[in-house]
């Protein structure tokens, strides 16, 4: 993944690009692919990628909190049940 500044133009017909190609001694068809495969995007949806992950990862936090939070809850549930138990022997 590139991250920064882009300049962005509109693909030319394949053909356009034989005599770049050929300075490069490149092959056409991998120079085209290679040039058609670059996904682009804005701004704005990368910044959604970026809050959706955040969003995800807070909520996985969260849901760990409060999973480890039950878990100490019902250790202590059994430790007072216990305690109980060891007083009245």
């Amino acid at each position: 993944m590139i991250i920064g500044p882009v300049v962005l133009i509109n693909y030319q017909p394949k053909s356009e690009y034989a005599d770049t190609a050929k300075a490069l001694d490149l092959n056409l068809d991998d120079l085209y692919n290679s040039i058609t495969d670059v996904k682009l995007t804005s701004f704005n949806s990368m910044l959604s990628v970026v809050e959706l992950i955040e969003d995800v990862g807070n909520y996985l936090i969260k849901a760990a909190y409060k999973t480890q939070a039950a878990q100490i809850d019902a250790a202590t549930v059994k430790l007072d049940k216990l305690d109980r138990l060891l007083r009245y022997f």
